[in-house]
């Protein structure tokens, strides 16, 4: 009978990035997910990391928000290194653009 550590349901980017912490710390670990792993909202995401939310519904959490994204490269270096594959990944940054008269308006809620 095989048996595991830890099962993690849905293999998103959350998911599949604790799998793979869990993993490093040579935990048994189970990832599950009803289609195509990274298939649903990380998919919708299309790989942007962001931080800083659009509005303020959650200003308790920017700190942690921020540091997370700081301790984020380091993250892409050691699944990297682990799967002896590159990601891709670029830390760029958002530009929103204006095409306008007067001040831009704040996004929409």
């Amino acid at each position: 009978m095989k048996t595991r550590d830890v099962i993690i349901v849905g293999g998103g980017i959350i998911g599949g990035a604790i799998a793979f912490e869990l993993a490093q710390q040579k935990l048994r670990v189970t990832l599950l997910d009803r289609q195509h792993p990274g298939m649903e909202a990380s998919w919708a995401a299309a790989g942007m990391l962001a931080p800083v939310p659009e509005n303020n519904e959650s200003p308790s959490m920017l700190a942690f928000k921020k540091e997370s994204f700081t301790l984020y490269p380091s993250f892409v270096e050691a699944v990297e290194e682990a799967s002896g594959e590159k990601v891709s990944f670029r830390p760029t940054r958002t530009i929103h653009a204006f095409y306008g008269e007067g001040p831009a308006a704040p996004p929409a809620r």
